[in-house]
């Protein structure tokens, strides 16, 4: 039995706006995350200093700028990167294909993949994923021809995501030359034109990112002198290898694996489905899928997607099935695989992960399924359409019910702390920050500036400092020597601190107490709530 068109082109466009509804709603909920979100923010404020990834922050000072300082403006703005990423990928495939539904089906399935394993703040991540996109998009294209204005372009995007995310070059800079060589080689270019290609590239590279630094700094050699150590995020050393990447991975990868766990319905819905015939399938898929999405939005609740599953199989889907086709039924395979295509999607899997510590977590594919899913269109009629509804149906029914089901117990949070217009969340979320309001106001009045120490202790400078917290850029303090040493430099240039007893990285609070008043401060009696609030003692 098969399912009407009509019936098929309305679930899909249904599917959509329920993605980009799901989307935007999510952006409007949640006290700001302490530590990342507001460290990006404060970035985003202090633009000027943050040359590791200058483009991204000046793009967010531009939106907090025309839209107002606000949580929601960098969420909306990350939203904004991730739906562009996903944009230029899905009009290759419409480019290739022609098949304007298909298009539209992925789309929202990549839309819901990004929601639910993608960080959701701005910051130098989503602020790159546009240029990481545009750029392997623009590869693809050069692969099936090459010509000089995609060599231009190329470099201009190359540029722009230098100064976007400096470390990405690491690998779409050598990426880049890959293509060049290998497309010319492909396409007969003679050796002498291919490096002319790389030439003309590499002077649009530098024209573009001089022309950057100049927008930005007024001048390259403003931009170059704010490389130094006070802006660059601190805290990786060699010893990180074992205690910070590698335990990381470690834990990450368990994380990954957990989330294989929680789709046992889906797995089990597709295994039916690939033993029933093609004609029982279309009923037998709605009523499995409405049955899986009925599981997850009200036993689970659980909107986290198997760790890069997706991309894994649809990698593994075409080599699969040609050696089916050659071995067992003995015909010729009916995919194929562009080998320097498949190379170029692996390489940029990577691109964001350069200049990282948290390497599992980066690792991004959500702009390669449309992607590959070029080369697998003449199996989309089979079980690859059934298998990403089911990875991505119902992580959104899930997802649309709990935000559904919160919203009646949440309340405007914008009554209790500052930037923080249109966001809505329990109140107890904010209640360990709403103390401090009063705090940071006396000691304004004052004229004694404050910091917060701890491993999340960006929530009150981004709250209630006027000015750049001091140490901005100290993110990461693995080791105690690192620890106490940065917090002795807090201690000798500011007049109070904010310090979390639940918060305290690599040393006890017993051993962080010690320190402070070591250094001429004492606890003030002050109700902070989660906080301990510390004031220098004077003569």
């Amino acid at each position: 039995m098969s399912v009407p068109g009509a019936l098929v082109r309305g679930a899909v466009w249904a599917f959509l706006a329920a993605a980009l509804l799901w989307t935007v709603g999510c952006k409007f909920y949640g006290v700001v995350a302490n530590k990342d979100e507001c460290y990006m923010a404060l970035c985003c404020r202090g633009w000027g200093e943050q040359p590791v990834a200058m483009l991204s922050f000046f793009t967010g000072w531009i939106a907090m700028r025309v839209f107002g300082d606000q949580v929601i403006t960098l969420r909306l703005l990350a939203m904004a990167c991730y739906l562009v990423a996903i944009l230029m990928p899905v009009w290759y495939f419409y480019r290739r294909t022609g098949n304007r539904l298909w298009s539209v089906y992925l789309f929202a399935v990549v839309t819901v993949v990004v929601q639910c394993t993608h960080i959701y703040f701005y910051g130098w991540d989503a602020g790159a994923y546009p240029y990481e996109s545009a750029l392997l998009t623009l590869s693809m294209c050069y692969i099936d021809s090459p010509a000089r204005r995609k060599e231009v372009l190329t470099g201009c995007l190359l540029g722009a995501l230098g100064m976007a995310r400096v470390p990405a070059l690491v690998l779409a800079g050598p990426a880049a030359v890959l293509v060049a060589v290998a497309a010319g080689r492909r396409h007969g270019r003679p050796a002498s034109e291919i490096w002319r290609a790389v030439g003309r590239g590499f002077v649009s590279f530098a024209a573009t990112a001089l022309l950057l630094m100049t927008v930005m700094k007024g001048s390259p050699a403003a931009y170059f002198a704010a490389w130094v150590p006070e802006n660059i995020i601190t805290g990786h050393t060699l010893r990180d290898v074992a205690y910070g990447y590698l335990d990381w991975m470690l834990e990450d990868l368990d994380n990954h694996i957990d989330s294989y766990h929680y789709w046992r319905d889906s797995f089990a819905a597709l295994a039916l489905l690939l033993l029933l015939g093609r004609r029982s399938r279309p009923v037998a898929g709605v009523l499995l899928l409405a049955a899986v999405c009925y599981r997850r939005a009200l036993l689970h609740h659980s909107v986290e997607l198997p760790w890069h599953l997706i991309i894994i199989v649809l990698l593994s889907l075409a080599p699969l099935h040609n050696a089916v086709a050659r071995h067992i039924r003995h015909a010729a395979g009916a995919v194929h695989v562009d080998r320097l295509k498949l190379a170029l999607i692996l390489i940029y899997a990577f691109v964001p992960v350069a200049g990282s510590d948290r390497i599992m977590m980066r690792i991004t594919f959500f702009y390669s399924i449309p992607l590959v899913m070029v080369w697998l269109y003449p199996l989309r009629g089979g079980i690859v359409r059934w298998f990403l509804a089911f990875m991505t149906v119902p992580a959104l029914c899930a997802g649309i019910y709990g935000r559904v089901s919160d919203y009646g117990r949440c309340e405007p949070i914008d009554r209790l702390l500052p930037y923080h217009r249109y966001i809505i969340d329990y109140p107890g979320n904010a209640a360990y920050l709403v103390p401090l309001r009063s705090v940071a106001a006396r000691l304004e009045r004052e004229g004694k500036r404050f910091g917060t120490f701890g491993e999340d202790r960006y929530g009150p400078p981004y709250l209630y400092e006027k000015d750049a917290p001091y140490l901005l850029n100290a993110f990461h303090n693995y080791y105690p020597a690192a620890t106490e040493a940065v917090l002795r430099d807090m201690c000798r240039h500011l007049d109070a601190l904010f310090v979390q007893p639940r918060d305290t990285p690599a040393l006890t609070f017993a051993e962080i107490d010690d320190i402070i008043r070591s250094e001429g401060y004492a606890p003030a009696v002050t109700d902070a709530g989660g906080y301990r609030v510390y004031e220098k003692q004077t003569e």
